[in-house]
């Protein structure tokens, strides 16, 4: 039977409750999307060009390094990290939310049955029930495709997510694998700089002690001495931090490199032709800038849903049901009830609190919004930064060669001038000086320049690879009309 009073009235009523809510609400996000520059303000450094290419060079930029141990740390980077692991748990979290928003769809379906006992000592009463139910809300105005949008937009952040996550950890584990063997190379010059000095006081002392030298002479040399090496282990403890960090970020399964780790090395050497095409584009592709995308698309279908709550709800229920004296009665269909109705609900007088909820939301989409432009903007801050930084190091590295160079030729002119008695002691200690800055500078510029060229590669979205679609498409998913 129908349970529903005036059904000839229904499509009347709905008609006229329904009318003010079929224009859309959705925000258009994808005409309010920040636009990027078509050119970088830096200059560009050697080995970088802003060609209008695909960044697909951005995926595995690490191995141009040739560099096996790297490579391997990576890999146990991003197979341990706990970091990662989380984000991978996010994503199927989200997967699992859009399982359930595609099942609200669908109509639900529940039984029942039961049986009891009743009565006094004198007589006993058996009775049994069973009961089946369905109900589907009607999806009038495309409230549930609206969460369906939002828990595919959401997936979609938390997999952009995943991979800001890779690339934060391959450019972290690359900048601390530079951080220690440029500390181990600290540590080869600083006790180069020892021997040096303890060379220079000994010939100092030597002088001295023969009545040809001044005592002011000999405690120079000692000082000089003295802080050599008191340099050492800043850096001893520096290659130590690097491998702790290493630890960390591997979850603490190193110990399969560990000895390669503490064994001395030189830093990764740059290929000599290190190209890397980076159009303004690419900024759009940045993970982080693609989860505040997606971010803003979720916030634009509550918006929707806020709206869609100002309007009736049309439900659909039917019901069957039998009851007995004992079990096979309730599977009789002479005793079966049947029942099927249609709910209309629709709130009259609220006080403005579902008006108030959709403002409410629209603020929050608008502050998505600004906040996706800030990621963007931020986005393209790191890379001219990163550009900036890097032609500034390149210019600097001839120059800290050449001023090796021309360091390591005056202190052997000075100590054949030395030795040859027409220089004085002073100015054998200011030659060697000269040449220790001039050598510790240019190991400076080199982990400079290294670190540079991660970080440049970090700020273009580098470590992950990026789907033909993801490349070209450049509109918010669940925005059209």
């Amino acid at each position: 039977m129908f349970s529903v009073p005036h059904v000839r009235s229904l499509p009347v009523l709905l008609a006229v409750l329904l009318l003010p809510a079929c224009a859309s609400v959705r925000p258009d996000a994808a005409a309010s999307m920040a636009t990027v520059s078509g050119d970088w303000q830096a200059p560009l450094p050697a080995g970088v060009s802003a060609d209008n290419a695909t960044a697909s060079d951005l995926a595995a930029w690490w191995q141009q390094l040739n560099e096996p141990l790297l490579n391997q740390l990576i890999e146990l980077t991003l197979a341990n990290n706990t970091d990662m692991a989380s984000a991978v748990l996010s994503h199927r979290l989200a997967l699992l939310q859009l399982g359930v928003a595609d099942a609200d769809y669908l109509p639900s379906l529940r039984a029942g049955t039961g049986v009891s006992r009743s009565g006094s000592s004198d007589s006993m009463n058996n009775s049994a029930n069973a009961s089946l139910s369905a109900s589907w809300e009607i999806d009038l105005w495309g409230s549930m495709n609206s969460q369906q949008l939002a828990a595919s937009a959401s997936v979609d952040q938390a997999a952009a997510q995943l991979r800001d996550a890779r690339v934060s950890l391959v450019a972290q584990t690359a900048t601390a694998y530079t951080s220690l063997r440029l500390a181990q190379q600290n540590v080869q010059v600083a006790q180069a700089a020892i021997e040096l000095r303890q060379h220079s006081y000994e010939l100092a002392r030597s002088t001295w002690q023969a009545g040809l030298g001044t005592e002011l002479a000999l405690m120079q040399a000692r000082t000089l001495l003295e802080q050599s090496r008191a340099s050492l282990p800043q850096y001893q403890q520096a290659a130590s931090a690097a491998i702790n960090q290493l630890r960390v970020l591997a979850g603490g399964e190193l110990d399969s490199v560990l000895p390669q780790l503490q064994s001395t090395a030189s830093l990764p050497a740059l290929p000599q032709q290190l190209v890397l095409t980076l159009p303004a584009e690419t900024l759009r592709q940045r993970p982080d800038v693609k989860a505040s995308e997606y971010a803003l698309v979720v916030q634009g279908e509550a918006v929707v849903q806020a709206h869609n709550r100002r309007f009736p709800v049309l439900s659909l229920s039917g019901s069957l049901s039998n009851s007995g004296d004992n079990l096979s009665d309730v599977f009789s269909v002479d005793g079966l009830v049947r029942s099927i109705a249609a709910t209309v609900s629709y709130s009259l007088f609220d006080s403005g609190v579902l008006k108030t909820n959709e403002r409410t939301q629209q603020l929050k989409f608008e502050q998505a919004l600004l906040s996706y432009r800030s990621s963007l903007l931020n986005a393209q801050q790191e890379v001219e930064d990163a550009l900036a930084a890097l032609v500034a190091t390149q210019q600097q590295q001839v120059a800290y060669q050449q001023a090796e160079a021309a360091a390591e030729l005056a202190g052997e002119l000075a100590q054949l001038q030395y030795e040859a008695g027409l220089l004085g002691f002073d100015d054998l200690l200011d030659a060697q000086s000269d040449l220790l800055s001039a050598r510790n500078n240019r190991v400076q510029n080199d982990g400079a320049l290294l670190n540079d060229w991660i970080q440049l590669y970090r700020a273009a979205g580098g470590g992950w690879q990026a789907t033909p679609s993801e490349l070209t498409d450049n509109q918010f998913p669940g925005t059209s009309s």
